[in-house]
């Protein structure tokens, strides 16, 4: 094998690595887009139209005009979870394989096969699903005790 080869084949290699570490940190993108929409929506239905400071509702959260009081711990969630949406869109960008194209500008290359990018992205989706809904609320909690309220 010659030289150009080689760098061909070792770039492959981490052009592949790159693509499935991008999808994993989309998969943080869709799984805390996702998952702060049913929150936000489940408040809608299930929380004040005032606020009770007694119970602790009393941050206002807003859509298009109608209002419902949420607790410290929920408004913190949902910022974190916006905060991860926000970092991961970024990241993916930034780890994903990109080629240069003569007068059309950068374009992303996945150089893998669609068989394992689907089963990358699944089993990102799955964890980062699972990691949210088990250690997510101990991280507000820590946050909030901290006097972190977002």
């Amino acid at each position: 094998m010659n030289t150009v080869q080689g760098l061909r084949a070792r770039y492959s290699r981490a052009a592949a690595g790159r693509s499935d570490a991008a999808l994993a940190i989309f998969a943080i993108c869709l799984v805390s887009f996702v998952t702060h929409l049913w929150l936000f929506y489940s408040y809608f239905g299930s929380r004040p139209r005032r606020p009770e400071p007694e119970l602790g509702f009393v941050y206002k959260l807003n859509n298009h005009g109608s209002i419902v009081y949420v607790s410290k711990t929920e408004t913190t969630g949902l910022a974190l979870l916006m905060i991860a949406f926000a970092i991961a869109g970024l990241a993916a960008l930034v780890v994903a394989p990109k080629q240069f194209a003569p007068h059309r500008g950068l374009k992303l290359s996945y150089p893998t096969s669609v068989r394992r990018q689907r089963a990358v992205l699944l089993c990102s989706l799955a964890f980062w699903l699972a990691l949210i809904l088990f250690v997510g609320p101990r991280i507000v909690d820590f946050a909030v005790g901290r006097g972190i309220i977002l």
